[in-house]
């Protein structure tokens, strides 16, 4: 037996039928759709606010619904209560409150008479993550924003199954959603919305810039100060692991991959001076650990080498340094790259709480300064 039901983000442009057959759902957009030829697109969403006097709108329109999800907007969403009960255990302890409730009645929808849950979040975030909740084509939104909102308003109803599904799709994305070209600014948007794993990994991608005033200026407007912060100590907690561990490094596991070298400019360790230069340069600019910019620093001193004889400086080519076999710079660089990953781990790991504390604190100062001001000016008042 099939039962349908219509839902659409935006009823002007686009169609969901909604088909159940004994007990699964299958997502099908209608040939009315201009999205019909590309199914993976989201939907055009909807307007977040509409006038009090509008009836709401009903996206998923379940014949067999047994609950009401209603939006921040007013927008509602019928469906099977079991789904959103065995994804979230937030919102199941809501639904059971409202299934079994004191005097007086609970709210019900008007047009079905079903128990209304309503939600704090926009229908636009909602209708995307119901795509995760029930067995139909998952709908990723559009933009980074509104992806991080989708994963923090997962998080906040401890969806831990559908957080891991969206999560998954979202890696599949090209280009991904955290890079670096945007990285400072999905930093900002993870923290704001206390996603610890995404601000975790948008920092390690910060670490490829040298975190400094004059190269940050263009960034700054788009991260609050508590923020900057939080970023500067985990800059700062990579830097010391580096500098405590460098030395070792340098004297053990780069002395044994390269101690076949004859460079004539070696350092105390027994590696070429220059190459010791650059791995000590790491520790204090993370930034510098590129593949591009080693091979650099490997061609400059090979080109440009100076070579000191009887008191006279001369300019020569290294033949040692310029006769590196591949596989040991390859042996050198994996070992390289395992000493630099290993101590960005131990690294002290960000902090969104703290932020999110921040936040708070500094809503509920403004409160409190608020209120004294008007106690004050009352008090002075005859």
């Amino acid at each position: 037996m099939h039962h349908r039901g219509t839902g659409s983000p935006n009823p002007a442009s686009s169609t969901y039928n909604l088909t159940v057959d004994s007990g699964r759902f299958c997502l099908i957009l209608s040939a009315k759709s201009p999205m019909a030829t590309v199914p993976q697109s989201p939907p055009t969403p909807p307007p977040l606010f509409i006038p009090d006097d509008e009836p709401s709108k009903t996206f998923f329109n379940n014949s067999d619904a047994d609950i009401t999800l209603r939006s921040c907007d007013s927008q509602e969403f019928r469906v099977l209560k079991l789904y959103i009960i065995k994804s979230s255990p937030v919102l199941s302890e809501q639904i059971q409150a409202i299934s079994n409730p004191p005097q007086p009645a609970l709210s019900t929808d008007a047009e079905t008479h079903l128990p209304v849950v309503q939600l704090s979040d926009n229908s636009a975030i909602l209708s995307t993550l119901l795509t995760f909740i029930f067995p139909v084509l998952p709908v990723l939104p559009s933009t980074p924003e509104e992806t991080m909102e989708l994963l923090s308003v997962a998080q906040k109803y401890e969806m831990v199954s559908v957080l891991a599904h969206i999560r998954g799709c979202v890696a599949l994305r090209d280009p991904p959603l955290i890079c670096p070209e945007n990285a400072f600014h999905a930093y900002s948007l993870a923290q704001k919305y206390g996603l610890r794993q995404e601000a975790a990994q948008a920092a390690r991608i910060t670490l490829t810039f040298t975190l400094t005033i004059e190269k940050l200026e263009s960034k700054l407007d788009v991260m609050p100060g508590a923020f900057l912060y939080e970023l500067w100590k985990y800059h700062q907690s990579v830097r010391d692991n580096l500098s405590a561990n460098i030395k070792e490094f340098i004297g053990s596991t780069a002395r044994s991959t390269l101690s076949d070298l004859k460079c004539g400019f070696l350092s105390p360790e027994g590696i070429p001076r220059w190459l010791g230069h650059y791995i000590s340069s790491i520790a204090t600019a993370p930034s510098s650990f590129d593949l591009i910019e080693f091979q650099s620093t490997m061609t400059h001193h090979i080109n440009d080498s100076f070579w000191t004889q009887m008191g006279v400086q001369q300019m020569t080519r290294c033949p040692s340094c310029a006769r590196i076999p591949s596989q040991t710079i390859r042996t050198f660089w994996s070992a390289l790259t395992n000493f630099v990953n290993g101590n960005i781990a131990k690294a002290s790991v960000i902090d969104v709480n703290y932020c999110a504390s921040y936040n708070k604190y500094r809503l509920l100062t403004g409160r409190f300064n608020t209120l004294y001001l008007r106690i004050r000016v009352g008090n002075t008042q005859p």
